[in-house]
């Protein structure tokens, strides 16, 4: 599940329509009730949706080739980086 979260933040900061406030957990609970009733009421919404996660999937990869896979959306705490993939800092 950690990867849909991952998706679901990226999907919900990148739309204007999404504004957080915050509280996470409102925020992507509204984000995925909106994105949900999206892929219901619009057939094409499922493309638009893959673009934006391949999107996403370009912008790691770009990160990765960067700043390294050890590095790459990592803190850096006393001189070295967390083994632990940071959300947050992916969120940036």
């Amino acid at each position: 599940m950690n990867d849909v979260e991952l998706a679901v933040r990226y999907l919900a900061f990148r739309d204007d329509k999404f504004v957080y406030k915050g509280d996470l957990k409102k925020f992507l609970d509204q984000a995925c009730i909106e994105l949900n009733s999206e892929f219901q009421d619009r057939p094409e919404f499922e493309e638009i949706i893959e673009d934006e996660l391949q999107n996403m999937l370009d912008a790691i990869d770009a990160g990765i080739e960067i700043f390294g896979r050890k590095s790459f959306c990592r803190k850096f705490i006393d001189g070295n980086f967390e083994n632990r993939f940071n959300r947050a800092v992916f969120d940036v």
